[in-house]
Parts: C-alpha cells; sequence; structure tokens
C-alpha cells in the first residue's frame, strides 16, 4: 500500500507541471483568496506597462514596417495574458475544485483498469502541457538571442544591426532590445539599456508562462475529465440489474461529473472568446503581410508570417481538440447505457436507463464566451474561414497589381521569346528568322563543328580504349553530339511545326484581350522561360567545369612531376588525334577555344533545342486552358450562343492541328532521344557498378551525375507530354460544366462531338511506338533499377 500511495503521489504531482510556473505569477488556483496576489499584481503590471511601450512605439513607428509589425504582433500577445491573467485569477474557486476534484480520483482509484484509463489520459495531457510549455520558453528564449551583441558571430544579427543603424544612426550597433522598442527608448546609456532589457525579459517570461501555462492547464484538466467519462462509461456498460441500489453511484458520479464539467466552463470560456478574437484579428493581419511579402519576394518576412499563423492554428487547435474529445466522452454516455445488459433485467430495473440515456444524449460543451462550442467541426470552419480570407484576399491584391502592372503584348511576347531566340539563332532554328542563306550557312557552320567533334570522339575511343575514365567522357560527348545534330537538323528541315505554333503564338499575343487571359499565357510563358534559363544554366556551367578541370589537373601535374614531360589536357577529348596529326603545341589556346565552342554548341544544340520545344508546348497548353474557360462560360444568356460555340470548335480544331504539328516535329528526335539515353544509362550504370566495387570515387561520382542528367532529360519532356495531355483532355470536363442543358438541341449535339474529341487527347510519341507521358518515365525508371540491381548481383558474384 506504501508503493501504491506513493505511485499515486508521483502522478498527481506530474499532472500538475504548470503548478511551479502559474506560482511564480500568482494564477495557481487555490482555496485561499489573497495567496500569491503580490506575484500577481507584478505580473499584471509588465504586461501592463509592455502593452503601454508596444502601443506607443506602434504610434511612432520611426522603423520599417517588420519592426512595427513585431511590436503589434507582441501587443496582441500581451492583450491575450494580460486576459488570462486577470480571468484565471477571477475564477480562482472553479479552477480550484477542478484541480481538487483529480487528486481525490487518484487517492480514490483502486481498480487497475480505471487507473490504466487514467494514467493514459494523464499522459496525453503531460505530454501536450510539457510541449506547449516548452515551445513557450523556445519562443522566448530566441527574442533574447536575437537581441544579444552577436554581430559577429550570427549573420541575422549582422544584419538587423546595419538595417537598424540605417534607418536611425542615434541607435548603438550592439544595444538591440528584446522587443520592438527602438522608437520608444532610442538610444540609452548602458545601465539604463541593461535595467530595459531585464525588465522586457521579464516580460517575455511571464508573457510566455501566462500563454503556455494556462493552455497546458486547460487540456490537462480536459483530458482528465475525459477519463473520468471514460471510466464512467465502462461501468455502465458492465452494470448488472441484480439491485437497484447499484444505479444511483453511477448517476451520482454522472452528475459530479456535470458540475466539473460547468466550472471547466465556467473557468475558461472567456479566455478562449478572448483567444479566439485575438487569434482571428492576428491571421488576418498576418494573412496580409504574407501575401504581400510573396509579392514582393521576401521569402524571410513571408516565413515569419506563416509561422506565426500555423502557431496560431496550432493553439486553437488545441483547445478544439480538447473540446470535441470531452464531447465526444459525454455523448457515449448514453451509448455505453444501451450497451449494458438491460435486457436481461427482470421488473422496471432497467427503466432507469431511460433517464440516463435522455441526459446523455446532450452533450456538455466547452465555449468560446457562451457562444461558439469549441470542437473540430468550429477549428475546420475557422480554417476554412482562413484560407477563403487569404483567397479572397490574393484576388484583390493581384487584381490591384494588375490595374497597376498592366503590360502590353509586346513586352509580353519579349519576356516569352527573348531567351530562346538568343539560343535558336546562332545555331540556325529559330522558327521566326528569314530561312534565306545567312541562316543556312549558321546551321551549316554549327552542324559541321558539331559532326567534326563526332569524328575526332570516335578516333579517340579507337586509338585508346584502355581508360575507363576518358572513354566514359568520350562516350557522354558523342551522345550530347548526336542529340545536338539530330535536333538542329530535324528543326531547320522540318520547321513547318516549329513556324506554325510560333507564328500562332505571335498572333495569340497580339489579341489578348483580357487580363484573365494574359495572365494565364504569362503564367505559361514563365514556365517556359524557367525551363529554358535551369537548362542553359546548368549546360553551360558543365562545360565551365570541362574546361576548368584540365587547366586545374594540368597545373598539378606540372608541379608533382616536372622531370617528366605531361601531355596536354584538354575539355574534349582529343589528345590522341593531335598527337596524330602532329599539331604544334603553339596552337594549345586555339584549340582550347574551338573545343570550349563545340562544348557550346553541342549544349544549345541539344538542351536549347529542348528549351525551344518545351516553351512552345507551354504556350500551346496556355491556349488549350483559355479555351477550357470559355468553354465553362458558354450559356444560354447569349443570343448568339450558336455562332459563339461554332468560333470555340474552330479554334479547338486549329490547336489540336498545332499539337499534331509538334508532335510529328518531334517524334523523330524523340527515339533518337530515348535511344541514345536508355543506351547511356546502361554504359554508365555498368561502370557506376564497376566504380563501387573498386572504391572509386571520383567515377562513383561522376557516372551517377551522367545517370541523374539524362534521367532528369527524360522526365522534362514526360512531364511536357503529360501537362499536354492533360490540358487537352480537360476540355471534355469543361464543356460538360457549362450549363448545356439549358441550351438548343443543336448547340448540345455539337458538345457531345466536342466531349467525344476530348476523349483522345494530344500525346507526344517517340517515332509513333512510345508515348511521351509520366507513366513511360516511371517504366523506364523501374527498368533502369532493375537493370543496376540484376548488375550488381553478377559484377559481385
Amino acid at each position: 500500500m506504501g508503493k501504491r500511495k506513493e505511485s499515486i503521489d508521483e502522478r498527481i504531482r506530474n499532472f500538475m507541471v504548470q503548478k511551479m510556473v502559474l506560482k511564480i505569477i500568482g494564477i495557481w488556483p487555490t482555496n485561499g483568496e489573497r495567496s500569491f496576489f503580490g506575484r500577481w499584481i507584478f505580473a499584471v503590471t509588465t504586461q501592463i506597462g509592455i502593452i503601454y511601450i508596444l502601443s506607443l512605439e506602434i504610434y511612432r513607428h520611426c522603423l520599417d514596417i517588420d519592426d512595427t509589425m513585431d511590436a503589434f504582433v507582441m501587443d496582441l500577445s500581451a492583450v491575450i495574458s494580460l486576459a488570462k491573467l486577470f480571468i484565471l485569477r477571477l475564477n480562482s474557486k472553479h479552477a480550484w475544485v477542478l484541480i481538487n476534484s483529480v487528486v481525490e480520483d487518484w487517492s480514490a482509484v483502486h481498480d487497475s483498469r480505471h487507473e490504466y484509463i487514467m494514467t493514459e489520459y494523464l499522459k496525453k495531457g503531460r505530454i501536450v502541457s510539457l510541449m506547449i510549455l516548452y515551445l513557450g520558453y523556445a519562443s522566448g528564449f530566441s527574442f533574447i538571442v536575437k537581441a544579444l551583441p552577436f554581430g559577429d558571430i550570427l549573420p541575422f544579427q549582422m544584419f538587423q544591426n546595419s538595417r537598424n543603424s540605417s534607418m536611425n544612426p542615434d541607435i548603438p550597433l550592439k544595444l538591440n532590445y528584446f522587443l520592438a522598442s527602438y522608437c520608444v527608448f532610442g538610444s540609452l546609456p548602458l545601465l539604463h539599456h541593461v535595467c530595459v532589457l531585464v525588465l522586457q525579459g521579464i516580460f517575455i517570461f511571464v508573457n510566455a508562462v501566462a500563454h503556455c501555462g494556462n493552455d497546458g492547464l486547460f487540456f490537462s484538466l480536459t483530458m482528465h475529465l475525459c477519463g473520468q467519462f471514460e471510466i464512467l462509461k465502462t461501468r455502465i456498460a458492465k452494470i448488472e440489474f441484480v439491485d437497484r441500489r447499484k444505479i444511483g453511484p453511477l448517476v451520482k458520479r454522472h452528475c459530479q461529473l456535470a458540475v466539473l464539467v460547468n466550472d471547466l466552463e465556467q473557468t475558461f470560456n472567456m479566455i478562449i472568446f478572448v483567444q479566439l478574437l485575438m487569434s482571428a484579428l492576428l491571421i488576418c493581419v498576418e494573412g496580409f503581410v504574407f501575401l504581400v511579402c510573396l509579392s514582393t519576394k521576401d521569402n524571410i518576412g513571408a516565413l515569419k508570417s506563416m509561422v506565426l499563423m500555423v502557431t496560431l492554428l496550432i493553439q486553437l487547435y488545441l483547445y478544439a481538440y480538447a473540446g470535441d474529445a470531452l464531447e465526444s466522452r459525454t455523448e457515449e454516455i448514453a451509448q455505453a447505457a444501451f450497451h449494458s445488459f438491460w435486457y436481461q433485467s427482470r421488473g422496471r430495473t432497467a427503466r432507469d436507463l431511460i433517464l440516463i440515456i435522455c441526459r446523455g444524449n446532450s452533450s456538455y460543451h466547452v465555449t468560446a464566451g457562451k457562444f461558439v462550442f469549441m470542437n473540430i467541426f468550429t477549428f475546420k470552419e475557422i480554417l476554412k474561414s482562413s484560407a477563403s480570407y487569404l483567397s479572397v484576399l490574393k484576388v484583390m491584391m493581384d487584381t490591384y497589381m494588375l490595374k497597376k502592372m498592366k503590360t502590353t503584348s509586346n513586352k509580353d511576347f519579349a519576356y516569352a521569346m527573348t531567351p530562346l531566340k538568343f539560343l535558336a539563332w546562332p545555331v540556325g532554328t529559330w522558327p521566326l528568322q528569314v530561312f534565306n542563306t545567312f541562316s543556312i550557312i549558321r546551321a551549316t557552320f554549327s552542324t559541321f563543328l558539331l559532326l567534326l567533334m563526332l569524328t575526332i570522339l570516335q578516333v579517340e575511343l579507337y586509338l585508346d580504349s584502355s581508360n575507363p575514365e576518358y572513354n566514359l567522357d568520350a562516350l557522354i560527348l558523342i551522345n550530347a553530339g548526336i542529340l545536338a545534330v539530330t535536333k538542329v537538323i530535324c528543326f531547320h528541315v522540318r520547321s513547318l511545326g516549329l513556324v506554325s505554333n510560333f507564328t500562332s503564338a505571335v498572333k495569340d499575343y497580339k489579341e489578348l484581350n483580357s487580363e484573365e487571359n494574359r495572365v494565364i499565357v504569362r503564367r505559361h510563358a514563365y514556365m517556359g522561360r524557367a525551363a529554358c534559363i535551369s537548362l542553359i544554366f546548368c549546360s553551360y556551367v558543365g562545360c565551365t567545369l570541362f574546361m576548368i578541370v584540365p587547366i586545374v589537373a594540368g597545373d598539378k601535374e606540372e608541379v608533382i612531376n616536372v622531370t617528366e614531360e605531361s601531355a596536354m589536357k584538354y575539355p574534349v577529348p582529343f589528345e590522341n588525334t593531335l598527337i596524330l596529326i602532329n599539331m604544334p603545341e603553339n596552337m594549345y589556346f586555339l584549340i582550347f577555344i574551338v573545343e570550349y565552342l563545340m562544348l557550346l554548341l553541342t549544349t544549345t544544340g541539344n538542351l536549347g533545342s529542348d528549351s525551344l520545344f518545351f516553351s512552345i508546348v507551354f504556350h500551346l497548353c496556355g491556349q488549350v486552358e483559355i479555351l477550357r474557360l470559355e468553354y465553362n462560360k458558354l450559356s444560354n444568356e447569349n443570343e448568339r450562343t450558336t455562332k459563339h460555340i461554332t468560333l470555340l470548335i474552330k479554334r479547338h480544331i486549329y490547336l489540336l492541328k498545332l499539337g499534331d504539328m509538334l508532335n510529328k516535329t518531334i517524334s523523330s528526335i524523340l527515339i533518337v532521344q530515348l535511344s541514345s539515353s536508355c543506351m547511356l544509362i546502361c554504359t554508365t550504370g555498368f561502370e557506376f557498378i564497376l566504380a563501387l566495387s573498386i572504391g572509386n570515387i571520383v567515377m562513383i561520382v561522376k557516372t551517377f551525375a551522367v545517370i541523374c542528367v539524362l534521367l532528369i532529360q527524360l522526365f522534362a519532356y514526360s512531364y511536357v507530354g503529360e501537362y499536354l495531355k492533360t490540358q487537352t483532355e480537360g476540355l471534355g470536363n469543361s464543356i460538360y460544366f457549362c450549363t448545356w442543358y439549358d441550351m438548343p438541341k443543336n448547340v448540345s449535339h455539337n458538345i457531345t462531338f466536342i466531349i467525344m474529341r476530348a476523349q483522345h487527347p494530344v500525346l507526344l510519341t517517340a517515332g509513333k511506338f512510345f508515348v511521351i507521358n509520366m507513366e513511360t518515365y516511371m517504366s523506364i525508371l523501374r527498368i533502369s533499377m532493375s537493370y543496376l540491381s540484376v548488375l550488381r548481383v553478377m559484377v559481385n558474384s
């Protein structure tokens, strides 16, 4: 019995995890009216003082908007903590009843099953309470660390110091404040500044405890009541109706728990009400700041606002979860009464359960100020309203920004096409150029250099096949060169599809007649531009690395072994060929430049052509999306509905023809792309497995990088093909969503044909054999992994 009493006492102490910190600020519920009164007065005074300082800071707003918003957020936080200090102190008697009931319940428990239930709810309440408390401490500690004079160590502190000093030169660099109060205090002597920091540190501690301690106490008490209701439910479900007097204690216990729930409601309902109001206000304000930061590309400010909104929603969720759990446990009392053995009783004993069931059907609720039930449904409504508010606010801001930043179609066209022209014009594949002698010369010169590189690389492989790393570089460049030559020739010879699509794009940009359509076209232009810049940037960086590595490797070799005559190092493996034709060493620099030009032409002809194709496909998808919107807007209100739908059908047919022409242009290229990529994946995979077996780190990294690049290139084609398929396939759904049922029969008959045609979307194919989409890419990825697995087993065996 002694050990059991010690165990119960320990669990009671574990339940009271907030007791120490709540005593410090004077709001721990006790039976004495004047207990901790001085501490409570001190805590209230700190909150009132800081509310005055932060409100004055907001009024003056001498620094930038970030400091003003920080002051506003902490001001509202101080208001909430002050309300919690007052309300919990005023409702101390109700809270004391709840605390005392916890002690009595743990002291009176004798059934091991009941003790297990109470222990489970105790653990849940303790974990959440400690988590909230520690997060509050961490948040307060972050305010302190951010203001400490670590300017030479912390980069964000240097930025903040420099920013504050530039905004107000009178503020010392290394004398920051824990809270945004620069406008109120300004530059103070060191002793006064330290005093202000101490007072602000006390405020931060009181604020964190008032918030987190109160929330943890509410959650723990609610979980304990849930445990008591679950124990009552098990007792009612197992009751035997031999003696009517057995129902009496259960009904009394039910009434006691109802009184305790009422005490819980009286203690915390106004606290939850204030928390709900202030959280809603903060979510609205921070949502506006979040959208502004997104529009101005302020990632740090957007992240800060997002973290604060998520924190507020988590805090509200804890209240909602606890209230919903209590509501569910009280409703289960009626179900437990029905699940008991009332049908085995004799006489009228079981009829007493009718009153228990009737009362159990009326569940108990935790409310916010007697107005709103706090449960999961309420939290979902809050979440839905917050998301709706942000959506409406974003639409308003986008409308304002569109009116303010309205651009002409020429600027939109230049935004989309300038990078593409920069890449395609040098190799003669720019679709909007005049196909004259000069364009043929550019294409011929590019093709000649690429074919020369391929010839030399083939000779290199023939002359020296003993160096695997050397041969791997040659094989990669041969693969890239073959792709570049194929794409340059194809885009120049079979240019009808590209020319038609780009000519149509010029017309589309000139005929943009609404801001909604312009947003769609601009978004798809951004997608093409992003793909183009990312591909070309990575490829040009790779070319530069091919240039730099031979220079660095050559210098190291000369330093290590100065007695031996070292061979020249080139970006492209040309050493054996140059020795064969007796190329003079004084031509080294010229050969170096020519090889770098070959690499640039290879990447431009390969990935530059990909960028050209991706961009025009994205533009076509944008036009399909505009057509989907037009289909969706069809209605019988327009008297010219038949004529309008005829124009849309013609536009639909025209876009399908453009998609088919693009598919014919790229189909043969995709066959070469798939074949060369699969062959190179197999070869590089074999080199990768061998490098793993011998532990060649450099070879492992290089082969793995090559495999990743090849898979990324295939993924890009698969993504574009999947996106085009999805957009054209969605035309059927869009026209089905219009009010076709109110239209004339001849119009609805036309809609039938549109839906039937939309069931066969535009597909990118490789030589009419393979459909290029995400499913195909997943098959390639799966087969590649299987091949590497089998190859590894064979090498190891």
